[in-house]
């Protein structure tokens, strides 16, 4: 999430708010039981953060801008967001350790079936340089 994300078009959830909704959209398909998946496996090219001003450097940053992001989501998902002090200034944290869902084998695809989708994603390795035991599991299994 965050930089690049690939976003199932037929879940029920959507963007929503002003502020963090990247963030928001993630707790959202959590929330209800889907799964996100993190992974450093894809480049996207994009200038790295810091590199520029942003676009919204003056609109949404400026004066206590920041300050109102965060607790624009701590208000959203209470208990699960809070604001805190990082780099010296207001910074939402959540704690993502309250979902621990669970990616389903692909033979048990019931959600996706259930809104009609006909395709999966398939794992290819490019190079011999998967490391965590489970995802080289995964792409074993899916290159088989």
């Amino acid at each position: 999430m965050y930089s690049c994300i690939l976003i199932l078009s037929r879940i029920p959830y959507r963007w929503r708010g002003r502020y963090n909704e990247d963030t928001d959209l993630c707790l959202q398909v959590l929330s209800g039981g889907w799964c996100t998946v993190l992974l450093n496996a894809f480049l996207v090219q994009k200038m790295v953060t810091m590199a520029m001003r942003g676009g919204n450097t003056d609109v949404l940053y400026a004066g206590d801008g920041r300050l109102r992001m965060a607790r624009s989501l701590e208000r959203a998902w209470p208990g699960v967001v809070q604001v805190i002090r990082r780099f010296r200034r207001p910074q939402h944290w959540v704690d993502w350790t309250r979902f621990r869902n669970r990616l389903k084998p692909k033979q048990s695809r019931g959600a996706t079936e259930a809104s009609g989708l006909d395709w999966a994603v398939q794992l290819e390795q490019l190079a011999p340089s998967v490391r965590h035991p489970r995802l080289r599991r995964y792409v074993s299994e899916a290159m088989k």
